[in-house]
C-alpha cells in the first residue's frame, strides 16, 4: 500500500528534478525532501504546495483515491510527442 511520502517521490521521480531543484520548487531544502521520503509527514501548506506546483489531486497526493497525477502525464506525454 502506497503511503503519503511514497506518492511524493513519484511526483519528483515524474517531475524529472533532482531533490535540490524540486526542494527549491517548494522552498524546502533537498534534506527536507530526502527525509519526507523516507519517513517525513508533510505539512497541510507542503502538500498545497506540491499539489498547485505539480497539478497533483490533494485527494490522491494525501489519500491515494483518484487518478493519480493525471496532468503530469499529459505534460509529459506533450513533451515527448514529435510532429
Amino acid at each position: 500500500m502506497q503511503t503519503i511520502n511514497d506518492r511524493i517521490a513519484i511526483v519528483l521521480e515524474e517531475s524529472g528534478k533532482t531533490k535540490t531543484a524540486f526542494g527549491e520548487s517548494l522552498s524546502v531544502s533537498q534534506q527536507y525532501i530526502s527525509k519526507l521520503i523516507r519517513t517525513g509527514n508533510p505539512s497541510a501548506l507542503l502538500i498545497d504546495d506540491i499539489c498547485e506546483k505539480y497539478r497533483i489531486r490533494k485527494e490522491w497526493l494525501t489519500e491515494g483515491k483518484g487518478l493519480a497525477i493525471f496532468y503530469l502525464f499529459y505534460r509529459l506525454l506533450l513533451a515527448r510527442e514529435t510532429f
